[in-house]
């Protein structure tokens, strides 16, 4: 958990600095497990918060012209019977508006979708820890283009013989 912890202060801190830029994101919300073992041993709902840092030089590859690329942390935490799970994951993400939305536009609410993939490092207590790959899906609004509100899907192999996949619902702000 060391390393982990480690990595999230080093991009913790990069987002920090660059965050006068108006490319940091800040979120937090609530995540359910989607295995009905993982969910006996450590609980239905666990605590889900995340940042991102919005690569200001790269749109993305879904949609150059009006989607955008970020570096995202997110950070998952079950604890029920005793037991605890965590997961912390750094991805690379786009994201998509679903209505393009151009420059001095007075649209202020736009829905948008987004993929990820990246690196997840789980920890069970008491069992072990691994590192692995994973990926997620995205579905979002945006509101006065500060606000917004999202909803994913994150989702790497099983561990234990359980499945660490998460829904998530979160609510956030741009800077």
């Amino acid at each position: 958990m060391k390393r982990a912890t480690l990595i999230a202060l080093i991009l913790g801190l990069f987002t920090c600095a660059h965050a006068q830029t108006g490319g940091f994101s800040v979120w937090a919300g609530i995540s359910w497990l989607t295995d009905s073992g993982a969910r006996a041993a450590v609980g239905d709902t666990g605590l889900h918060v995340g940042a991102g840092y919005r690569l200001p030089a790269f749109n993305g590859i879904m949609s150059p012209q009006h989607g955008h690329a970020s570096v995202d942390v997110d950070y998952d935490r079950f604890s029920a019977n005793g037991n605890d799970f965590s997961a912390f994951g750094i991805s690379y993400v786009e994201r998509v508006p679903i209505v393009p939305v151009y420059p001095g536009s007075p649209i202020i609410t736009v829905p948008y979708f987004g993929l990820g993939i990246g690196a997840w490092f789980d920890h069970v207590s008491g069992l072990s820890d691994r590192t692995t790959v994973g990926g997620e899906g995205i579905l979002g609004v945006n509101f006065q283009r500060q606000f917004f509100l999202e909803g994913a899907y994150h989702f790497r192999a099983d561990f234990h013989g359980n499945s660490p996949n998460t829904v998530t619902l979160c609510v956030g702000m741009h800077f």
